[in-house]
This record gives C-alpha cells, structure tokens and sequence, in this order.
C-alpha cells in the first residue's frame, strides 16, 4: 500500500504504543483488503484513514472506565475512621475503668465476662456466695455503664 509510514504516523499520533499502532494499522489493512474484495474502492488511501480513525475511536471508547453496579453482598472489611478512634477511646475507657474498681471486683468481672467462667466457678475460687458474685458483676456493668455515658456527653 502506498503512503504506508505516513498511515503510521496518523494512527501514531493518536497511541502511545507501539504495538498498538501495529494492532491498528493491520486491522485497517484487513478492512481495506475486505472491502476492495466486495467493491472498488475509488480513493484507497482516504478509505484507509477513515478506516483507522474509526478503530481509533473504538479503542478509546473500548479503554473507558466502565460503571459496574458494585455487588450488594460486598462488604468493606475496613471500619470508618470515627469508628476505630470510638472504639480506641472506649477500650481505654474500659481499661481505665476496670483499673479503678477494687480488686475483688476487677477479678470476678474479668473472670465472668471476658474469660467466660460460670458463676459457680468464680465463686468457688475465690471463696464467695453466688449472691455475692452477681452483686459485683452488677456494680462493675453499672460502674462500666456510668463511664461510658459520661464518654457520650
């Protein structure tokens, strides 16, 4: 075909690769090749140039972001910011809470809720009445329940 560089360099202008040139310039060879087998082409050239302006413009419409509707059972496994500095400012609550309890307290607390004993336990090993292991499980939620809503105002 004659004017073959300067075809190159239109398509050039408008890729910044080079095998994509390549790419474009053989579809337009085919294309040209195609049609000249079902008809004369008068002006082969301006054919080809109109030929690879199109293949242009539909790799770049190709090259588009494309919207995609994001999947309803997609979940962000990672939290919003306000929410990690709340519950940092809670657990050092809770901590400074627990610290400032007597020590009694403290241990049949942490025993029960966060080492998940039974009550029976609990009161077994530290020698005290079920009666006696509800009532400072009780005062340490409301002790905890207290700061937390002074956190809150």
């Amino acid at each position: 075909m004659a004017n073959r560089s300067d075809l190159r360099a239109f398509i050039r202008k408008s890729v910044d690769q080079e095998a994509d040139v390549d790419d474009i310039f053989q579809m337009t060879l085919v294309r040209v090749i195609e049609r000249s087998r079902l008809s004369e082409i008068e002006q082969p050239l301006r054919y080809a140039y109109r030929v690879a302006r199109n293949l242009l413009i539909d790799m770049a419409r190709g090259r588009r972001t494309e919207i995609v509707p994001l999947d309803e059972d997609l979940v962000c496994e990672r939290t919003d910011l306000e929410l990690q500095l709340d519950r940092q400012r809670r657990m050092e609550l809770y901590q400074k809470t627990l610290q400032s309890m007597p020590a009694l307290r403290r241990d049949v607390f942490v025993r029960y809720r966060l080492k998940g004993e039974s009550k029976a336990s609990i009161g077994n090993a530290l020698g005290l009445s079920s009666a006696s292991v509800d009532k400072h499980i009780t005062r340490a939620l409301s002790t905890l329940k207290q700061a937390v809503q002074g956190l809150q105002k």
